[in-house]
């Protein structure tokens, strides 16, 4: 939407103050809500019907965005398009949970938020492109509009193969690529039965999610990602405030999406290779902290300010460490917990940024914004704390598994 709101939105909608908030919150809200209800139907249905339908149905909402022609009209088709594309981030954090085991989730979640970072990089280069060929020409609909036309052509044929490339997640059966024992091979590598643990959805496993240290601390570290990485997230519309060309403000933010992308993979295979997950998120946050500290400080040189912008594109690993983390530590609870968990996440951090978006980043505080990069600031500092409390949660809980195993042997041992 930034680009779009660059690009010739704002004018043609006529959007003022806290307008694109709304728009844009509005979109993240449903995406939170379709996010939990994706990721649980895709735990208790196959997979590989409910995900491609959900992606059809946003194919088709988005190229819908090309008919909208005022601001309510762009929020109604916006939240439809969030509720749709929400379930994608939990769902597939699922599937790959399903699959692979603790050594090997964070590199193969990393290659899947790799993917999200490379869709700004590439969705910016097509809005130039299409504000450069068409702006100025009379075809019927404007260069941001065609833009979201695109977006959804080439969604198309991925949505499609859903069909056919999400592999069972049960082993009674394979696909044209893997047989029932390759899939069987799979369960036995992340030590679940080919038959998945499905809990049974009533008040008691409701209760049961909602009284564990997994629902509340990373839905509380998922969140102050989401603030902090959300408060660097304006970088066109500062720049079109400083007076940059739209050209400009489109090309320049890939700069910080390029970093995330590089980021991601780097802290992948590092995690992979070294096994240390707490001691890269730590450094992460050291990175994301020097980033935002200049962004605080604002009255510097621009190229700091770039700088600035830059460095904080190493958040986006965060997102695949505590996906992956939530995965290893929710696996031995049942399907439909580890769903439920997953599939918070994005609501906990609405239920948060829902209200700093309108209230701190009203765009009309551009191009500073000054209290929300103080809040964004603090949000790093404070995950440096709850990691800590969420390697001695994970850690304490893994120590009680065992005891209980080595008891239930003895006691076996003696009958």
């Amino acid at each position: 939407m930034q680009y779009a709101y660059t690009a010739g939105l704002k004018e043609a909608f006529h959007l003022s103050g806290t307008d694109y908030n709304w728009i844009d919150n509005g979109y993240y809200i449903c995406y939170a809500v379709g996010g939990l209800l994706g990721v649980l139907l895709t735990a208790y249905f196959p997979p590989r019907i409910v995900f491609p339908s959900f992606e059809l149905s946003w194919v088709v909402f988005t190229i819908l965005n090309c008919i909208a022609h005022d601001f309510t009209s762009q929020l109604v088709l916006r939240c439809f398009q969030g509720g749709l594309a929400g379930m994608a981030f939990p769902s597939i954090s699922y599937i790959l949970g399903t699959f692979y085991p603790p050594e090997l989730l964070s590199s193969r979640t990393s290659i899947f938020i790799f993917a999200g970072c490379v869709g700004p990089i590439i969705g910016g280069i097509i809005q130039s492109g299409l504000y450069g060929a068409l702006e100025g020409k009379h075809i019927g609909i404007p260069a941001f509009k065609m833009a979201q036309v695109v977006d959804g052509l080439i969604g198309l044929p991925v949505a499609i193969s859903g069909f056919f490339v999400i592999p069972p997640v049960t082993g009674d059966k394979g696909n044209f690529y893997l047989s029932r024992e390759d899939i069987q091979h799979l369960f036995k590598r992340t030590e679940q039965s080919s038959e998945q643990t499905h809990n049974k959805f009533n008040l008691k496993f409701i209760w049961s999610v909602l009284t564990s240290w997994q629902l509340w601390l990373f839905c509380l570290l998922f969140s102050a990602e989401q603030i902090a990485e959300y408060a660097a997230s304006f970088q066109s519309i500062v720049l079109q405030s400083q007076g940059y060309s739209v050209y400009q403000c489109n090309n320049l933010p890939t700069i910080q999406s390029g970093v995330k992308a590089v980021a991601t993979l780097a802290a992948g295979v590092l995690i992979e290779l070294k096994g240390k997950r707490f001691e890269v998120y730590l450094l992460i946050c050291a990175i994301w902290i020097t980033g935002l500290a200049i962004l605080v400080k604002y009255d510097v040189a621009r190229i700091a300010q770039f700088i600035g912008y830059a460095l904080t594109g190493v958040c986006s690993p965060v997102s695949a460490i505590l996906l992956s983390w939530a995965n290893t530590a929710s696996r031995n609870r049942g399907a439909g917990f580890r769903a439920f968990v997953l599939g918070s996440l994005n609501i906990a951090a609405q239920i948060c940024l829902t209200p700093i978006g309108v209230i701190i980043f009203d765009t009309s505080l551009a191009p500073r914004f000054t209290t929300g990069m103080r809040l964004g600031l603090a949000m790093v500092v404070l995950q440096v704390f709850g990691a800590c409390a969420l390697l001695w949660c994970d850690r304490y809980e893994r120590r009680l598994a065992d005891l209980i195993d080595e008891l239930s042997t003895e006691l076996d041992e003696k009958l």
